[in-house]
């Protein structure tokens, strides 16, 4: 039985309420119709918890909006929110129309430097960030007096001659909760093994992201990604106030575990007394990758559970730890991203972190 404005409503007793049961909560189709951003399709969902989401149909369904009572967690970039088939992908021209937002997921080919292999190039952490979702159903359901809303598709990240993966996401939320499920399936749809390189490039940008914002998650190993990183970085938890013309820190984090084959990360800003935590499975997501920008203008916090380091298909390969998919195969990730609202839900959450 969800909370509501702070009663426990059964069902009926919301009917009783209102007219359209949309009028609280629930999901709204939209399209944006001006500048970069004209003609892409996004799902706006509202929980009535105080959190509301945007998932991105015409981009990979990624979440470009997380906003919770009014505050924004999503890091934007000054290129904001471009539609895909505006998008130039080679060499570094990417950059002109990523927008980040909340969440884009990057792969399925490639994480990291763009690169050319076998006639065919492998853009800067994939091209899957742009490709549309098909088949996209969206709906809200009833389970006793407990309602649930659904989004779920499919990506296909195939080629001619080429690699073909398919993805299906589906997100799950509960009406009254603050925290959203994503259950991402990928197949290998064909006849030769494939390699597969994975990262979730979750963005937290400001007021959430501040000097003082803490990364909290149970450490077992810390791996600076940069010689610049290596000399400068030297507490990756805590993040500080952005530098003009900074370069970015980048960290590859080994985390303990639970039997459940699950983790969990926060970052959390005292003064605002909120934060988020992400719990995943580690079978796949082998990394987390701390993504920290503190450079003035461009001051962001990735928090981004991966199967690799961002290194490129060629550097993944040479590791010894690249990760295929068989013909055939289906590898499953499930994410929960939730918020954290004052001291005693991140006692709560620290606690599970230190038995870990």
């Amino acid at each position: 039985m969800p909370v509501l404005f702070g009663k426990h409503l059964s069902k009926q007793e919301y009917l009783r309420k209102v007219g359209d049961i949309d009028q609280c909560f629930g999901l709204r189709p939209v399209e944006y119709t001006s500048g970069k951003a004209a003609m892409i399709r996004a799902c706006d969902v509202d929980l009535a918890s105080g959190l509301h989401f945007s998932v991105n149909e015409s981009k990979n369904l990624d979440m470009f909006k997380f906003v919770y009572k009014g505050i924004s967690y999503g890091f934007v970039t000054k290129a904001s929110l471009s539609a895909p088939w505006i998008c130039d992908e080679q060499g570094l021209a990417y950059r002109n129309n990523l927008g980040a937002g909340f969440l884009y997921t990057c792969g399925l080919s490639n994480v990291g430097e763009g690169c050319e292999e076998d006639g065919f190039y492998h853009y800067v952490h994939g091209n899957l960030k742009n490709i549309p979702a098909r088949n996209v159903c969206r709906e809200t359901i009833w389970n006793g007096d407990d309602c649930d809303v659904r989004i779920a598709g499919e990506i296909r990240d195939a080629a001619f001659f080429g690699r073909n993966l398919l993805l299906h996401r589906e997100y799950r939320a509960r009406i009254g909760e603050k925290r959203i499920f994503i259950e991402d399936c990928f197949e290998n749809q064909g006849f030769a093994p494939e390699q597969l390189m994975l990262l979730y490039h979750m963005n937290l940008g400001y007021p959430i992201l501040d000097e003082g914002t803490e990364l909290i998650a149970p450490v077992e190993r810390v791996e600076p990604l940069s010689e610049h990183t290596r000399r400068n970085d030297v507490n990756y938890a805590r993040m500080i106030p952005p530098i003009d013309n900074n370069t970015e820190y980048l960290h590859a984090l080994t985390l303990r575990s639970g039997a459940d084959g699950r983790t969990l990360v926060a970052a959390y800003n005292a003064h605002l007394n909120l934060g988020l935590y992400v719990r995943y499975n580690t079978d796949l997501m082998r990394y987390l990758i701390e993504w920290k920008c503190m450079s003035s203008g461009d001051y962001a916090l990735g928090v981004l559970p991966a199967s690799c380091k961002p290194v490129g298909r060629a550097a993944d390969r040479a590791s010894g730890e690249m990760r295929s998919i068989a013909p055939g195969e289906v590898l499953h990730a499930k994410l929960e991203i939730g918020v954290i609202d004052g001291a005693a839900e991140l006692d709560a959450i620290r606690s599970e972190i230190n038995r870990l």
